[in-house]
């Protein structure tokens, strides 16, 4: 009786120069997907949204941003509700952080894009 042996791949040999923490490429990789993003971000608005100077990181802007596109979408109201208070305890407890409000400036895009 023979035994039935699977085909095995061939091993991929590395470089021998290569280090496995080499990261020459990483720029070309981040400029891709950093202008991928941007082109992103310069897709018309529409009309209807609020225009909102992100440049003075207030709390208070960024809840009228969130209750402008919940009124536009009522399926979303659940959603404001929760930003809001995350708004509001961030500021409250910490300031203003800018890891948060970044944060909240990306939950206010992808409430717009629901929103279209």
């Amino acid at each position: 009786m023979s035994s039935l042996r699977k085909p095995t791949k061939p091993a991929m040999k590395k470089p021998a120069n290569v280090s496995p923490f080499d990261v020459t490429g990483i720029s070309s990789i981040r400029n891709d997907s950093m202008s991928s993003f941007s082109s992103t971000r310069t897709r018309s608005v529409n009309s209807t949204t609020l225009d909102i100077d992100f440049k003075k990181n207030s709390s208070d802007d960024l809840i009228k941003k969130i209750e402008h596109l919940v009124t536009s979408n009522h399926s979303l109201e659940e959603e404001n509700t929760v930003l809001r208070n995350l708004i509001n305890e961030e500021s409250k407890n910490f300031g203003v952080d800018e890891r948060r409000l970044l944060m909240l400036k990306c939950q206010i895009y992808q409430l717009e894009k629901q929103a279209r």
